[in-house]
C-alpha cells in the first residue's frame, strides 16, 4: 500500500493526505509537503500561512524579536504578477494593498479562472470598480 503524506495547497492552505503531488480537492492548486524531512511544519507552509503563531516553530520564517501578530505584517510575500510578470509584495493577512480595491464577484471569479494567483497593483487596478 502506498504511503500517504500530509500535504497542503499553497493557494488555499487546504490540507489533505495524498500519495503523490496530486491537486487540491478544494481549489485545484498543487499540493506540497506539510512537514519537512524532520517532521516539523515546513518553512514554505509557514510562509504561505502569512502569520506567526508565536509557538517557536523550528522552521519559523518570522523575526523572533517581533511580537506575534505584528511579525506577519512585516513579512509580505514576494510574488510575480500572473498577468504582466512584474514583481510585487503580497500580504494575505488582511493588511495587503489590495483590500482597498473594489472588485465585483464576477470579476473576482474571472480573475481566479484566468490568472490563478495575485496580480500586481497596476494590473489589478485595471479591473477595479470606480
Amino acid at each position: 500500500m502506498p504511503i500517504r503524506l500530509l500535504r497542503y495547497c499553497a493557494k488555499c492552505l487546504h490540507t489533505q493526505q495524498a500519495v503523490t503531488r496530486q491537486m487540491c480537492e478544494s481549489c485545484g492548486g498543487s499540493l506540497l509537503p506539510l512537514l519537512d524531512e524532520n517532521g516539523a511544519i515546513s518553512r514554505d507552509f509557514l510562509i504561505a500561512r502569512a502569520r506567526c503563531c508565536d509557538t517557536g516553530c523550528r522552521n519559523c520564517p518570522y523575526d523572533e524579536n517581533e511580537p506575534a501578530g505584528d511579525s506577519c505584517r512585516n513579512h509580505a510575500q514576494q510574488k510575480t504578477c500572473s498577468r504582466c510578470g512584474a514583481a510585487f509584495q503580497c500580504r494575505s493577512d488582511g493588511h495587503c494593498w489590495c483590500v482597498n480595491l473594489r472588485l465585483s464577484p464576477a470579476t473576482l471569479q474571472w480573475l481566479e479562472r484566468n490568472f490563478g494567483d495575485c496580480l500586481c497593483p497596476t494590473c489589478l487596478a485595471e479591473y477595479a470598480m470606480a
